[in-house]
């Protein structure tokens, strides 16, 4: 069975098909992708019958070293596409081997965490917007 490492990974965020790596990132998770199931069993069935309704794309989340003052990270950007409230942007996810995940979405949380002696950590939470592109490699 094979399998692929998680180092390597790259988290990109902004224009859709051009969009810029976000640097610093720990851990990044997602789509979360469902279909809604629609319950369509009537009366005289014994057993309960489902048809499948519409696909929802979840959510992304990435935790990241944050850095908002350089430019390279691309943190501020994503902060102020949150307090813009409308900004839909696309995002991709390229693993190690360069398979990728892409879609558009809405920065709809950010949350930051500061402790004595470790760094400024913040997470962001993204909304998918629309259809989830998945392509191997």
């Amino acid at each position: 069975m094979g399998a692929i490492t998680g180092n390597g990974t790259v988290f990109s965020w902004g224009t859709p098909s051009s969009e810029t790596a976000v640097g610093q990132v720990v851990s990044v998770s997602g789509p979360s992708v469902s279909t809604a199931t629609i319950d369509v069993t009537d009366i005289a069935g014994s057993e309960k019958t489902f048809i499948a309704g519409m696909v929802d794309g979840g959510e992304v989340s990435l935790e990241v070293s944050y850095d908002p003052a350089t430019a390279a990270t691309n943190h501020g950007v994503m902060t102020t596409a949150l307090l813009a409230g409308t900004a839909t942007d696309g995002w991709k996810i390229t693993w190690s081997d360069g398979a990728h995940v892409s879609a558009l979405g809405i920065v709809t949380s950010f949350s930051a965490s500061a402790a004595i002696d470790d760094k400024v950590t913040a997470s962001f939470t993204i909304k998918v917007t629309g259809p989830v592109t998945f392509a191997v490699s």
